[in-house]
C-alpha cells in the first residue's frame, strides 16, 4: 500500500483513531444489512418484511429492540432509481412512524402520525442519483446522501390482543420499486470489527454514499492510511509497525465510544438522556447542534453502538439507567429487588405513550423471563395503579407476589440496564428535559 512509504506509524494512530470513530456508523450500519439479508435472512432489499410480534429476547438483529410496536422494515437500494412508499389510514389515535436511515445512521426523515398525520399517502425516498423531479400525489419525499438506506416503521400495540388490527396496518405498507441487480456484498467476519480489517468493511460500505463538502478533509487525512471509498484494504500486504499502529487507533477510538455512552447527555435520579444538543437526527440538525465537529461524530457512533436506529427527540425521548439511587450497578442477582415509584404528577408526559424496557447490561437485549414481559408502561394490560394514580412498580428477578405481578417487571439473574421510551414527548418533557424518578433498591 503506497501509503505506508508516505506516513509515520506516530502518525498513523491518531488517524486510524478518527477514522474508527467516524467510520462507525456505517460499518454497523453494513453488519446490520449483512447479517440481515445475506445471514439471517430476516431482510430484504426494497421489500417489507413485518414482524408479526413483539421482540423478545430472541430479537437480536439491533441493540435495545423495542417491545411497544411491530417493526415492518426494508434495507432500500436507491442506485438506480427512487422508491415510493404506500401507506393505509393509520386510525383510532394509534402511533405510527415511518424512518428513513441513510448510511451514517443520521434519520434522513421521519413520517408518521405526529408529523405528517395519520391519512394515507405515498412517501418518495430517492438517493444521490436521483434528478429530483417528483411524481404527482406524493406527500413527502427525501433525496438520501447513499445509495443504501434503510427504511425502519414503527407500527403501535395496545397488547396481544391488538396484534391482528396492526397486521392489517402493514399489509397495507407497499413498496413500488424497481429490482436493479445487487451487488457483490463482501461478508463481514465478526470477530474483524476491532481490528484493522474494519476498514475493508468502511471502504466497502461508503463507495455508496455522496461526500458531502464539510467532510472532505476528513476523507484525505483518511486516505493517508488507506482508508479510501470502493478500495480495497488488505492486511495481508500491509506493514506489521503500520498494523500495529492501526490497531493502537482502533482500540483508542473503541474506548472513545465506550466512554460517551451516555450520548453527551445530562442526568437526574441516576437516569440520563440527551436532547439538546441531540443523540440522533438528520445531518442538518447534528451538525448545527454540535460546534466541534468530532464530538458531533463521537456521538453517532456511541448512539449507533448502544440505540442503533433511535428516533430524533421529538419523536421518541428515551432517559436511560444504568446504576440505583446509591450508585451501585443494577442486577438481579441473590434476590436483589428495586421498585420505581411514580407520583400522580410524576409519570412521563407524552402525547402518545410511554413504557421502561429492561435489558441485560452486557449486550442490550431483553430479558427472558417466566411471564414474557420485557416492558411496562401505560399500556400494560392490568397495570395497577394508586387512588391518587400514583405508580408502584416492582424491579426483580423473580415474582414479589401476585397481587404485584401485574407491576412487576422481571430482571434477569444478573447485570441490567433500563430504558424509558416517551413516545411523542411532550413540549414540556423536551424542555425540562423530563427524568424518571430514581431507582430505589430495597435492603432484604
Amino acid at each position: 500500500m503506497a501509503c505506508q512509504t508516505k506516513i509515520l506509524p506516530i502518525e498513523v494512530r491518531p488517524i486510524a483513531r478518527d477514522a474508527y470513530i467516524f467510520m462507525y456508523p456505517a460499518v454497523d450500519n453494513y453488519k446490520t444489512l449483512y447479517d440481515g439479508v445475506e445471514v439471517n435472512k430476516t431482510m430484504k432489499i426494497n421489500e417489507l418484511v413485518h414482524a408479526r410480534k413483539l421482540a423478545g429476547p430472541n430479537d437480536k438483529a439491533v441493540v435495545a429492540p423495542n417491545n411497544d410496536t411491530l417493526y415492518s422494515t426494508s434495507w432500500l437500494d436507491l442506485r438506480e432509481d427512487f422508491i415510493i412508499l404506500s401507506v393505509p389510514a393509520v386510525t383510532d389515535k394509534r402511533y405510527y412512524s415511518i424512518q428513513v436511515v441513510d448510511g451514517y445512521t443520521y434519520n434522513a426523515a421521519i413520517w408518521g402520525s405526529r408529523t405528517t398525520g395519520s391519512d394515507p399517502g405515498k412517501f418518495l425516498i430517492g438517493g444521490p442519483t436521483w434528478d429530483g423531479k417528483v411524481p404527482r400525489n406524493i406527500k413527502k419525499w427525501i433525496k438520501t446522501e447513499s445509495s443504501f438506506v434503510f427504511l425502519l416503521i414503527r407500527t403501535g400495540v395496545n397488547g396481544r390482543t391488538d396484534l391482528p388490527n396492526v397486521w392489517k396496518i402493514q399489509d397495507q405498507y407497499k413498496l413500488q420499486t424497481s429490482s436493479p441487480p445487487l451487488p457483490d456484498f463482501i461478508p463481514v467476519d465478526l470477530s474483524k470489527l476491532k481490528k484493522p480489517e474494519f476498514f475493508s468493511y468502511a471502504n466497502y460500505f461508503t463507495q455508496f454514499f455522496q461526500q458531502v463538502p464539510s467532510e472532505k478533509k476528513y476523507y484525505e487525512k483518511f486516505a493517508r492510511i488507506g482508508v479510501i471509498p470502493g478500495q480495497p484494504f488488505d492486511t495481508s500486504t500491509m506493514d506489521p509497525d503500520f498494523l500495529k499502529a492501526v490497531q493502537e487507533g482502533i482500540d483508542e477510538g473503541d474506548k472513545i465510544i465506550n466512554d460517551n455512552q451516555d450520548l453527551g447527555g445530562s442526568e437526574r435520579n441516576r437516569w440520563s438522556a440527551a436532547v439538546n444538543p441531540p443523540p440522533f437526527g438528520t445531518r442538518a440538525a447534528m451538525e448545527a447542534a454540535y460546534h466541534i465537529a468530532t464530538k458531533q461524530y463521537i456521538v453517532r457512533a456511541a448512539a449507533a453502538r448502544f440505540g442503533l436506529y433511535g428516533l430524533d427527540p421529538a419523536e421518541a425521548y428515551y432517559p436511560t439507567t444504568t446504576k440505583d439511587i446509591h450508585g451501585d450497578t443494577y442486577s438481579g442477582a441473590n434476590g436483589q429487588q428495586y421498585t420505581l415509584f411514580f407520583s400522580a404528577n410524576q409519570t412521563p408526559p407524552v402525547q402518545s405513550f410511554w413504557s421502561i424496557t429492561m435489558y441485560h447490561a452486557d449486550d442490550i437485549f431483553l430479558v427472558d423471563n417466566s411471564i414474557d414481559r420485557y416492558s411496562i408502561g401505560d399500556r400494560t394490560a392490568g397495570l395497577k395503579w394508586g387512588e391518587d394514580r400514583s405508580l408502584m412498580l416492582y424491579i426483580q428477578k423473580d415474582s414479589p407476589g401476585k397481587d404485584k405481578e401485574s407491576n412487576w417487571l422481571p430482571a434477569p439473574d444478573g447485570t441490567f440496564v433500563l430504558y424509558a421510551r416517551l413516545y411523542g414527548p411532550t413540549k414540556e418533557a423536551l424542555e425540562g428535559p423530563y427524568f424518571p424518578p430514581p431507582v430505589n433498591k430495597v435492603l432484604v
